[in-house]
């Protein structure tokens, strides 16, 4: 749910891709135009992730629930 948000993000700020990243921060240098050195979808990228971090986080947060421990008698 919070994966498909932040990708309409990334989406609807039309952004490409020029190369093959690594994961996490170390990707986002994949966005970077080499031809002009055009970092423009740098802010939607990360406006992406963190509308998902926090979605994710705040459904976690909202939804977990402890499994109850049950007392054997003896």
């Amino acid at each position: 749910m919070a994966a498909s948000i932040g990708g309409a993000i990334i989406g609807a700020g039309n952004v490409k891709k020029y190369m093959s990243g690594a994961l996490g921060i170390f990707g986002f240098p994949a966005y970077i135009n080499p031809a002009n050195n055009d970092t423009s979808s740098i802010p939607w990228v990360a406006a992406g992730v963190i509308v998902a971090m926090v979605i994710a986080f705040a459904a976690c947060y909202i939804l977990y629930r402890d499994e109850e421990t049950k007392k054997v008698s003896n």
